[in-house]
């Protein structure tokens, strides 16, 4: 089935700016919501100049996702929706993600359901939502209202929702500035590994950025041969250890070796994991996990982006 036009919210995100690098690889039309517009104005001018001229892209600036029918006239002209915009917060998870995240996506769904050429949604869940974690279930309200949402409406589209893992890799992100007090695997690399009194337990499992950024494509394009109204738990290939990874960055980030503690004794790096996936739906669809980047060196790309980002420690007051 022909796919020639998606929309794509969270264009200038970690895990969306990839997704738009590779459909318009693939010379799919893009219509890219971006939200601010004029923070990565420049960046889009130059970079993607070439397939703004031709019309291959079109920036639409959308302030605020939540309101109702922002995505209808966008959603007219698209086959397929690729939604990966999640509000991140630290604090105030009841207003800022539970109840942000299931307005966007309500708004997402009414404007496909309105939309006369839009046959699948595809929706960045997470791994969280089959995991039971204290005060970690922001993402699983939202998903629980969209399968409700679906079943009341009974679209003529359907919808795909992938539950990814702690997300590492290269960012090619404008914006991207590591922070460890960010959500998300590239910021937490940061707080595990550099500038820390000591190693952090590492949080499995994981997948390189570029390749959920493909599944994400995969799922929205390949309708035919990915089944829809599913939903697919991804992750890559292994584990990874804190003692195997800190050893790996000293040896390769000379600059960083100071700033990286020694590992502990064998032996004593991150303990067996508390709980096991089955990705077995995935990897039937998808292929076997193998085919994905390993984990040094989706890590490795991340502490070179920390490397020149960070390129010394922060400063504290006395």
């Amino acid at each position: 089935m022909a796919i020639e036009t998606v929309l794509l919210t969270g264009g200038t995100g970690s895990i969306g700016v990839w997704v738009l690098e590779q459909l318009l690889s693939q010379a799919h039309k893009v219509i890219a919501v971006i939200r601010p517009l004029a923070k990565f104005k420049k960046h889009f001018d130059e970079k993607y100049a070439t397939y703004l001229t031709n019309g291959s892209l079109e920036l639409v600036e959308v302030p605020d996702l939540t309101v109702p029918g922002v995505f209808d006239e966008r959603a007219s002209r698209a086959d397929v929706i690729i939604h990966v915009a999640t509000p991140l917060t630290t604090s105030g998870f009841e207003n800022t993600m539970i109840r942000t995240t299931w307005l966007i996506d309500e708004n997402i769904l009414n404007a496909a359901k309105k939309s006369p050429k839009v046959k699948r949604v595809v929706i960045s869940g997470s791994i969280v939502s089959v995991v039971k974690l204290p005060e970690g279930l922001f993402q699983t309200c939202a998903e629980k209202h969209a399968w409700a949402w679906m079943n009341k409406e009974k679209p003529k589209f359907d919808l795909v929702v992938l539950l990814i893992p702690s997300v590492i890799g290269k960012s090619i992100n404008p914006g991207f500035k590591p922070n460890k007090a960010s959500l998300g695997g590239m910021s937490n690399a940061y707080s595990y590994f550099i500038d820390t009194p000591q190693l952090s337990y590492v949080f499995n499992p994981w997948m390189d950025v570029q390749d959920v950024a493909a599944l994400h494509i995969r799922s929205a394009t390949d309708i035919d041969n990915v089944p829809g109204n599913e939903r697919y738990l991804i992750k890559g290939p292994g584990v990874l250890d804190m003692n195997e990874l800190a050893n790996k960055i000293r040896e390769e980030f000379h600059e960083l070796r100071g700033r990286v503690p020694a590992p502990t004794r064998q032996g004593e790096g991150n303990l067996a994991p508390l709980t096991t996936f089955d990705t077995t739906k995935a990897q039937r669809i998808f292929g076997p996990e193998s085919q994905f980047r390993d984990g040094w060196s989706s890590m490795k790309d991340t502490i070179a982006d920390i490397a020149r980002l960070v390129p010394n420690p922060p400063t504290t007051s006395p």
